[in-house]
This record gives structure tokens, C-alpha cells and sequence, in this order.
């Protein structure tokens, strides 16, 4: 993977612009509970993990540690880079 990145960079990226509610709802409830669920950021970052997860099928257990300890940021920074593009 080769892409680090600090909790404090997801943070201030994620205060920035986490693309707002995933799957916003428009319920007017008083019932309703204000919770809005993942972000458009977090369902991005999922299903970049998805895809990363596909293409390291036959990993060795050797690598399998560092693939899990910097797949999570590596899906970050793309959900990040498929949010900014979204701007353009």
C-alpha cells in the first residue's frame, strides 16, 4: 500500500467535507432519531476496502499483516479522492 496516514489527517479531512449523509433520509417523524448514519466518505471508504480486499486474495501471512494495518487508510484516501472529484 505505501500510503500512511494519521488519525489527525482523516479528521481534519473528514471535518472538511465527509460528502454529507450516505443515504440521507427525509423523514419528518417527531419519532425520528436525528442520527444520520455513514457519511458519503465512510460508504466511499467501504467499498474501496472492498475492492482492495478482491485483489489480495492470495496473500501470505507474512504480508497479511501489513495489508490489514494499512488497507483501512489507504480506503480513506481514496473515498477522500472520489469526494474531491465529485467537486470537479
Amino acid at each position: 500500500m505505501g500510503c500512511e496516514v494519521g488519525d489527525d489527517d482523516m479528521n481534519n479531512e473528514r471535518k472538511a467535507d465527509d460528502g454529507g449523509p450516505a443515504f440521507p433520509s427525509h423523514e419528518t417523524s417527531d419519532t425520528y432519531n436525528d442520527q444520520q448514519g455513514m457519511t458519503l466518505r465512510d460508504y466511499f471508504a467501504g467499498k474501496a476496502l472492498q475492492g482492495l480486499c478482491a485483489s489480495f486474495p492470495n496473500v501470505a501471512s507474512r504480508d497479511l499483516r501489513m495489508f490489514i494495518d494499512e488497507a483501512p487508510a489507504t480506503a480513506y484516501m481514496l473515498a477522500d479522492a472520489m469526494l474531491r472529484a465529485r467537486q470537479s
